[in-house]
């Protein structure tokens, strides 16, 4: 009787060892990643303080504060279990902090956060909040060119059709219909982004500032265990 109860209690041990030694390689590739993506950044930082062509010092510039944000985005998702869901709302609050902190130390421009408690899948929060990250900045360089204060909004919610969107609203200078379809480096990323988490974005220039729509399907953005128990509850 004892060795059946070993042997019926020994698939769970198993199996719970596995996932431990699954997390802790996980944690281990992302320690290191993260001290990779530091290390590149502070090289490419380097190089822009010596170099003298002034172009080539901004895209210098501007690869090592992608690479920046980044390895900010791995450190807030940092007590992370893999695969564990991760609230939209904490996530877009704690980074928006990270945003004010890094840009709108001035305070003539505001930036806050108004978002939904959507569980996101952590590799979703990490392309979400690069595309967030060159939204933000490019209203920040753009929109305020000629004026002293303003507003950034992030938004998130669950919209019809199964989509969940993210948008990030300014009430700046705003652009044309038809500069909304122009290509550019941080257009052409965000578009990418989009397209990884498996939706899109939508340019919506408005009489007053803009906005920028991230659409995802609510099955791409969940992780995919939770996505697929919520499809067999369906069913």
């Amino acid at each position: 009787m004892h060795d059946e109860a070993v042997a019926h209690h020994r698939p769970d041990a198993q199996n719970g060892l596995a996932m431990g030694l699954d997390q802790v390689r996980f944690d281990e590739m992302r320690h290191r990643y993260s001290n990779a993506v530091q290390l590149a950044a502070s090289m490419l930082a380097l190089e822009a303080r010596t170099c003298t062509h002034v172009p080539a010092r901004q895209v210098l510039n501007a690869a090592a504060e992608r690479l920046g944000v980044l390895r900010q985005l791995y450190m807030l998702l940092d007590e992370t279990v893999a695969d564990e869901p991760v609230s939209a709302r904490k996530f877009l609050d704690a980074f928006c902090g990270y945003l004010r902190g890094a840009y709108f130390t001035s305070g003539n421009v505001t930036c806050t956060a108004d978002c939904d408690e959507t569980e996101l899948a952590a590799a979703t929060c990490r392309l979400l909040g690069r595309a967030v990250h060159e939204l933000v900045v490019n209203a920040l360089k753009h929109a305020f060119a000629s004026r002293a204060n303003g507003q950034i909004t992030i938004t998130s919610r669950r919209v019809a059709a199964g989509m969940w969107r993210c948008s990030v609203e300014d009430d700046g200078a705003g652009f044309s219909a038809s500069a909304s379809n122009q290509g550019g480096l941080g257009r052409t990323l965000v578009t990418e982004l989009a397209r990884q988490m498996g939706g899109y974005a939508a340019w919506e220039p408005r009489e007053r500032g803009a906005a920028v729509h991230l659409l995802i399907p609510v099955e791409q953005a969940l992780p995919a265990w939770s996505a697929e128990a919520g499809s067999a509850a369906a069913g």
